[in-house]
């Protein structure tokens, strides 16, 4: 814990368009733990082509330290990307870049949705993946790269082309378990789902029940990763193997 006598405090980043993080980090719900939110100012949520996606990054980049700042002030002992596909952009090296430059501006420990996926996926013993986005091509094309870099086969890959942030959020739970059971059918050691503001979290665990292969939602990894690397081994019921087991 960062401090004796207090919960050891995340400031959580996540695109102001974001609606799932905030929920799903309150029913993991960890007792030694409280999350602290800076949302990053997104003027244009557009999606629908590689231009769109571009800026909707670009527009992150150019505000990410202005709200930064902001949740610094609650003095927080870890910091945490609830964001996906910035922290997949660039491969391997990119993601190190990425980490890099918030570790200078924070001299605090950084937890990435990248480098959690790929975490979780070590711990689990997992070497092929199949993997759920909701973006276009661009962005897959990226969590592709970021995977192979860091030594998993891609077996198969669903976008579900949402043209827009808010619009992620909009994904029926049924469609998300419909495309889980999909996946799940290829032969691949877990299946993974990227994108925070999709609700995957909410089905993930049953589908993983069902399966009988591991199905890691992208906030459930990262709120596992910033429990793991904070030194707390607290095991949450009901969200999957991963929060449960390890």
């Amino acid at each position: 814990m960062g401090n004796q006598g207090r919960p050891h405090r995340l400031a959580v980043m996540i695109p102001s368009t974001n609606t799932v993080v905030e929920t799903d980090f309150s029913r993991f719900g960890a007792v030694d733990v409280s999350c602290h939110f800076g949302r990053v100012r997104i003027h244009e949520e557009s999606l629908g082509d590689d231009e769109h996606f571009l800026s909707f990054l670009e527009q992150l980049r150019a505000e990410m330290g202005h709200a930064l700042d902001s949740v610094l002030t609650c003095r927080p002992d870890t910091v945490v990307m609830g964001m996906s596909a910035e922290t997949f952009w660039g491969g391997r090296e990119g993601n190190l870049e990425f980490e890099a430059g918030l570790r200078a501006h924070t001299d605090l420990p950084v937890v990435s949705g990248a480098d959690a996926c790929a975490e979780a996926l070590r711990t689990l013993g997992c070497k092929s993946v199949a993997v759920l986005t909701p973006y276009q091509e661009l962005g897959d094309d990226e969590v592709v790269r970021y995977l192979t870099d860091v030594g998993f086969e891609v077996e198969k890959l669903v976008g579900l082309r949402c043209e827009g942030a808010t619009a992620i959020a909009e994904v029926p739970t049924a469609r998300i378990a419909s495309k889980f059971l999909e996946l799940a059918d290829h032969p691949c050691d877990a299946v993974i789902q990227v994108g925070t503001n999709l609700r995957g979290a909410e089905v993930a665990p049953w589908i993983e029940e069902q399966v009988g292969k591991p199905i890691i939602a992208i906030n459930a990894a990262i709120y596992w990763r910033a429990l793991r690397r904070a030194g707390l081994r607290t095991q949450l019921q009901g969200w999957g193997a991963l929060l449960r087991d390890h």
